[in-house]
């Protein structure tokens, strides 16, 4: 994939293969780049392990760079899906319902509905490996040739319920947080595609009220103060 690095906004511009799961080359890179400044520089993490590795430097970092994120347990529990949805339950809010099923264990397989969603605890470590979201289990046999995959590359996964619809039905709340983990800004947004179809990215979506999505947002904005968090969301 081509970095997306021209406008007529961007005067000068760098690649670093690598540097945004390598925590190591982060840090060299960031400690190079900061004798070119002459003032601070504001840093967009633009992936979940490359905010993680940003949140273990902010102590050598912040005297060159400036960046808002909560801190690393509040940045977890939003990052690992094990964390995560345990965390939507407690502060009630509605998801698919997710199950953890242990292989050595048939009887966490009893109230399954198939199909299911084989999904993993760290998006972006399983995308490398497979190029996708998450598999679909159709029948028991197929959920514990996936599960067994997932072992296979000690990966950590979940199984999840699938909600059926066309990507149209999906809302999106985008914004940030500030260190008083207040709400600045919001904007909300409808999904009309995504590819791959049923479980990808977005490719097209239009701006829509944020007074249209007012529940959603009410639950979104409680249970990310909640948790105290600060930067910038999607949900």
């Amino acid at each position: 994939m081509d970095v997306a690095v021209y406008s007529k906004y961007c005067k000068e511009y760098f690649i670093f293969p690598g540097v945004t799961y390598d925590l190591p080359k982060l840090k060299t890179f960031l400690n190079k780049f900061k004798n070119r400044l002459s003032c601070k520089a504001v840093l967009f993490p633009f992936s979940d392990i490359s905010i993680l590795n940003l949140s273990s430097l902010m102590g050598e970092i912040s005297d060159h760079y400036l960046i808002t994120i909560s801190d690393r347990n509040v940045l977890e529990t939003l990052i690992k899906k094990k964390i995560f949805y345990p965390s939507l339950s407690k502060n009630n809010v509605p998801h698919p319902r997710t199950l953890f099923c242990d292989l050595e264990d048939p009887r966490s397989f009893e109230e399954i509905t198939f199909p299911i969603l084989v999904k993993p605890s760290e998006s972006q470590i399983f995308s490398r490996k497979f190029g996708k979201k998450g598999f679909v289990a159709h029948t028991e046999e197929e959920l514990h040739r996936y599960l067994s995959l997932a072992k296979k590359y000690k990966l950590d996964v979940m199984i999840q319920e699938i909600v059926p619809g066309p990507a149209k039905n999906h809302y999106l709340i985008d914004g940030y947080f500030n260190k008083n983990s207040k709400p600045v800004i919001l904007f909300a947004r409808q999904r009309l595609r995504m590819f791959p179809p049923l479980f990808g990215t977005s490719t097209a979506c239009i701006s829509i009220p944020i007074s249209e999505v007012y529940n959603m947002k009410e639950i979104i904005v409680n249970y990310l103060r909640s948790l105290n968090f600060q930067g910038i969301f999607n949900a």
